[in-house]
C-alpha cells in the first residue's frame, strides 16, 4: 500500500498508523471530522468486505475546493484522501449488514511541518471562504 500512497502524494512517505479491520453494524454513522496533523498526511481506506447492505454506504469526502464527494466503495477498493486537511465521515446511518475497513495513514518523510506548506499549483480555490 505504501508504494500505491506514495505514487498518489508525490513525495517519500513513512507509515504512521495502521487500524483494521474495523467492522461496523447497522446504524453505525461517522460524524464528519479531521484527523491528526502529526501523522495523517495522506490516508487510504480498504474496503475488505461488507454483505447485507439495503444500500451502499458512501464516504463523504470533502475537497480543497469545499465540494463534498460521496464515493460508494466494493470490496478491495481504496479510497485515498488527505485526512488532517479533508473532512470526512460517513453521516448517513449504514443500512443492514456489516462494512469491514482497513485504515493506513502516512506522512512526509522528514517533514514534520508538511501541512504549513501551500496547496500545489492547480489545487481549486475553494469555493467559499470560512475562515
Amino acid at each position: 500500500l505504501k508504494d500505491l500512497v506514495e505514487a498518489w502524494a508525490g513525495v517519500p512517505l513513512e507509515q504512521t498508523d495502521l487500524y483494521g479491520v474495523r467492522q461496523y453494524e447497522a446504524g453505525a454513522r461517522l460524524l464528519t471530522h479531521v484527523d491528526r496533523i502529526s501523522t495523517h498526511a495522506a490516508s487510504l481506506i480498504v474496503n475488505i468486505a461488507q454483505g447485507n447492505l439495503t444500500r451502499p454506504w458512501t464516504v463523504e469526502v470533502y475537497d480543497h475546493a469545499d465540494r463534498l464527494h460521496e464515493v460508494a466503495m466494493e470490496p478491495g477498493d481504496i479510497v485515498y484522501y488527505e485526512s488532517a486537511k479533508a473532512l470526512h465521515g460517513r453521516n448517513t446511518p449504514l443500512a443492514g449488514g456489516y462494512y469491514a475497513n482497513l485504515f493506513t495513514h502516512y506522512r512526509p518523510v522528514d517533514d514534520p511541518m508538511w501541512y504549513k506548506k501551500e496547496n500545489p499549483e492547480g489545487t481549486p480555490e475553494p469555493l467559499i471562504d470560512v475562515g
